[in-house]
């Protein structure tokens, strides 16, 4: 893992708090190995850094992450179709459900926070998978002059209700979501919380407002 907050619950764990992706350490597993890189390796690893990174964009992305795709390249990996497949092509609905989120888009905190959420019976009507739903938190933190969003999505577990929290620099919200039983980094953290999603959306907004505060 690569999580800070990851509290070493495996028998064995490879846990490096400073790496940029996961997909840095596993590399380092396999070539300590002596396992070869072979393209098909290199796509799920390319995947993997670009993800944990934000594309190369999040500030923990450090230049052993662009060395390793470097080294990437060299397998022969063609990033040109794994980077079309993983961002640039969408599911239909990927589509609707951003449609339905954007319908709940609240501004709050003098817009500073942004809010959006997704029930079950949404995510059944437009036959959606959970992982359909990944991206969208990334739409709240887009707009001029938001800070943090949270995005909500009701799990098929009733009362169970996922919240994905995204922050821009200099503020943070993996502190919110650790004191919610989740965790992450910094600026991208996650929780689980059971209760009703208007009432998860209303504690994990009321958090955000009062991490902002303390910095203002």
């Amino acid at each position: 893992d690569h999580h800070r907050t990851n509290p070493n619950f495996c028998e064995a764990n490879c846990v490096d708090g400073e790496a940029t992706a996961c997909a840095l350490v596993v590399k380092e597993l396999l070539e300590r190995l002596g396992c070869e890189i072979t393209p098909e390796i290199a796509v799920c690893l390319y995947v993997a850094l670009c993800t944990d990174s934000g594309q190369f964009s999040f500030p923990n992305t450090t230049a052993e992450a662009f060395y390793a795709m470097g080294d990437l390249l060299e397998t022969g990996l063609d990033h040109t179709y794994a980077h079309r497949k993983l961002y640039r092509e969408r599911d239909p609905r990927q589509i609707r459900l951003l449609t339905c989120a954007l319908n709940t888009l609240t501004f709050h905190h003098e817009g500073q926070i942004v809010s959006m959420k997704l029930t079950q019976a949404e995510m059944e009507a437009c036959h959606a998978l959970p992982e359909h739903a990944d991206t969208i938190v990334n739409v709240g933190l887009d707009m001029m002059g938001v800070k943090m969003c949270v995005f909500a999505r009701e799990t098929s577990v009733p009362g169970m209700v996922k919240c994905s929290l995204r922050a821009v620099e200099p503020y943070a919200v993996n502190g919110i979501a650790v004191s919610f039983g989740g965790g992450g980094h910094a600026q991208a953290a996650g929780c689980t919380l059971q209760m009703d999603i208007d009432e998860a959306v209303a504690q994990v907004v009321a958090k955000m407002q009062c991490e902002l505060e303390n910095d203002e």
